[in-house]
């Protein structure tokens, strides 16, 4: 069961990163995407949808990052919870 667990953890971390990385690419899209716009509003009905989207995704990874991190926690041995 022990092996289970410490594969099941490094599955969760090697998604971490990703989903890190992931983030940091939507980062500089949503960074670069506005630059050449009229306006850098958030709430202006011209801010682009597509910038919109992207901030939508980051939220969502950073929310599964989140939980992941909170499992990760609290399925740590060395934390005193198993």
């Amino acid at each position: 069961m022990n092996d289970a667990l410490r594969k099941r953890r490094q599955q969760m971390e090697t998604m971490l990163i990703r989903l890190q990385n992931d983030i940091r690419l939507l980062d500089q899209s949503i960074e670069a995407e506005p630059q050449n716009r009229p306006t850098r509003d958030l709430h202006h009905f011209a801010f682009p949808m597509t910038v919109r989207a992207l901030i939508a995704r980051r939220e969502n990874l950073n929310a599964t990052i989140s939980m992941l991190l909170l499992e990760l926690t609290k399925n740590d041995p060395e934390r005193g919870a198993a």
